[in-house]
C-alpha cells in the first residue's frame, strides 16, 4: 500500500436511523487475502479511535474491518484517551469512525458539538502534516456534526443530516443488472459480490 505524506480519507455515509439501529458486526467474516501486503503483524500500525464515544470499535461493529487489516498484515490497535503527539507518534494510520460528543450519546438532537477539543484537532492536523494518515468516517447526524471541526481542519465539510427519499419511502435497492451499482475497483473486489441494500 503506497503511503502518501499528507493523506486524509474522508467518507460520509448517510443512512436512515432505522437501518442504523439494526447494525451488527458480521463476526463470521474471515477475509482471505492471497498475497498479504505485509507479513502477519509486521505492517504499519493502524489505530482505531475508541476514546471519543465511537459507535464503531475494533472489537465491536468494526471487528470485520479490523480482521481484514490484520489479514493483510497490518498491526491493529485500539486508541483510547485524547489525541496527543506522544500517543500518535508510533501510529501510521488513525481511523476515526463515528465519534460523538458525550452530550449526544443518547440524545441525537441539535446541537451536535465537536467530539474533539481544539488541541486534539491541531495535534491530529500536525501529525498528518508530518506523515500520518487519517481515515475519518462520519455517518448521518449527529456524527457529521461531531466530526465537523476535525474535517474542517483538512478542508472538508460534513453535512450534519440524513439522506432520505421522500417520494418513495422504504428500502432502496441497488443492483448490478440495472447498473445502479457502479462498476469499480471496490464493487468488483472480493468483498462486494452481491446487491447492496441502502436506505
Amino acid at each position: 500500500m503506497k503511503q502518501n505524506k499528507y493523506l486524509v480519507f474522508v467518507f460520509l455515509g448517510m443512512i436512515s436511523m432505522n437501518l442504523f439501529s439494526q447494525q451488527v458486526a458480521d463476526t463470521s467474516f474471515n477475509p482471505v487475502i492471497g498475497k498479504p501486503e505485509y507479513a502477519a503483524g509486521k505492517g504499519p500500525v493502524v489505530a482505531l479511535d475508541e476514546g471519543h464515544n465511537n459507535f464503531h470499535t475494533a472489537d465491536g461493529r468494526y471487528l470485520p474491518f479490523a480482521r481484514l487489516l490484520r489479514t493483510d498484515g497490518y498491526t491493529v490497535s485500539s486508541f483510547v484517551g485524547k489525541f496527543t503527539g506522544s500517543q500518535l507518534k508510533n501510529i501510521r494510520i488513525l481511523v476515526i469512525a463515528n465519534a460523538l460528543n458525550k452530550i449526544n450519546i443518547q440524545n441525537w438532537y441539535l446541537p451536535t458539538p465537536s467530539a474533539f477539543s481544539p488541541d486534539e484537532i491541531e495535534t491530529v492536523r500536525t501529525w498528518v502534516k508530518s506523515g500520518g494518515s487519517l481515515f475519518l468516517i462520519a455517518d448521518h447526524m449527529p456524527f457529521g456534526g461531531a466530526a465537523g471541526d476535525m474535517a474542517s481542519a483538512f478542508g472538508f465539510k460534513f453535512t450534519n443530516g440524513f439522506a432520505m427519499d421522500t417520494a418513495k419511502p422504504g428500502n432502496i435497492f441497488f443492483y448490478r443488472k440495472d447498473n445502479s451499482i457502479a462498476s469499480c475497483g471496490i464493487t468488483n473486489g472480493p468483498i462486494v459480490q452481491h446487491e447492496v441494500i441502502y436506505r
